[in-house]
């Protein structure tokens, strides 16, 4: 039961807390400010470049490389883990895009066939881990079952940053001797073929007047398509989150189509209007095929 005493301490409790928070509030921004008034950027080419200067504090950074010791316990752990997650994809969904451990079963990001998203984002960490035999049956799987003759629509950025990504980093990791029984003397031409080949059709994406990426491709078909759930809208993260795997493929086949694609899309960010100078979240672009 509601009493005028228990709503008189309801009141002086919310008296109090905002009291509190504003009290916290004040000393936050007290020393924001003051790390804010120590700061000082660099004074052109007269600042050491060696050296980062906070007012009266000169730190000195290291000029030569730093080698920490590993800590094989938790280093352990996390391969633990990792090997235990990948067994249970392996046995229950190997091959599939998504992995369901309650219910132990896969699942496709497509409704045509998978892409294997899993094996191929994955496949670094296994490289790094030296995990042989994981490696062994995961390449065995790319290479006889992953094909990109697929009649269905997958999200660009997705599909940059795990497919294409995977395979740019397991073709750099396949010549790098972590693990000398996985690493070969010259890089894994299977990784570079097949990022090659995918490249090539999401660069349909990119078939707009505004040079903005589509937030979809149908991979057989390289056709762009956008979201209709964003009328006419592609996010800014995705479509700044391309370049990284862009620019190393335009370095890897010396073909500057990919760099000039995704670097096109920094200059359209740049010159998009800001508000307090923050660009949105998201930005339209136009359907018209560019000349």
């Amino acid at each position: 039961m509601w009493t005028k005493r228990k709503i008189a301490k309801i009141i002086l409790g919310g008296i109090s807390i905002g009291l509190l928070a504003n009290q916290f509030f004040n000393v936050s921004r007290l020393k924001i400010d003051n790390l804010t008034n120590r700061f000082l950027q660099y004074k052109g080419t007269n600042q050491e470049p060696n050296k980062v200067v906070v007012k009266d504090i000169s730190l000195e950074l290291p000029t030569t490389d730093i080698y920490l010791e590993a800590d094989p316990i938790k280093r352990d752990s996390v391969k633990g883990a990792f090997q235990h997650a990948w067994s249970a994809y392996e046995r229950d969904a190997f091959g599939f895009d998504e992995y369901h451990p309650i219910s132990r079963t896969g699942s496709n990001l497509s409704r045509s066939k998978g892409i294997g998203y899993t094996i191929i984002d994955s496949l670094d960490t296994i490289q790094l881990m030296g995990l042989t035999e994981e490696y062994r049956r995961a390449r065995e799987w790319i290479k006889s079952e992953l094909t990109f003759e697929v009649d269905d629509k997958f999200n660009t950025f997705e599909t940059t940053i795990r497919v294409l990504g995977g395979l740019l980093s397991s073709y750099y990791l396949s010549s790098n001797p972590f693990n000398q029984n996985i690493a070969l003397h010259e890089p894994d031409a299977l990784f570079l073929d097949l990022a090659a080949d995918l490249g090539e059709r999401l660069l349909s994406s990119f078939s707009t007047n505004s040079g903005l990426p589509l937030s979809y491709v149908n991979l057989k078909e390289r056709l762009g398509i956008p979201d209709k759930d964003n009328g006419g809208f592609i996010s800014t993260a995705e479509a700044a989150s391309l370049q990284i795997e862009f620019k190393w493929l335009a370095e890897l086949l010396e073909d500057p189509v990919y760099w000039t694609k995704s670097e096109r899309v920094l200059q359209i960010i740049k010159d998009s209007p800001k508000m307090d100078g923050l660009t949105p979240i998201f930005i339209e672009y136009a359907l018209q095929p560019s000349s």
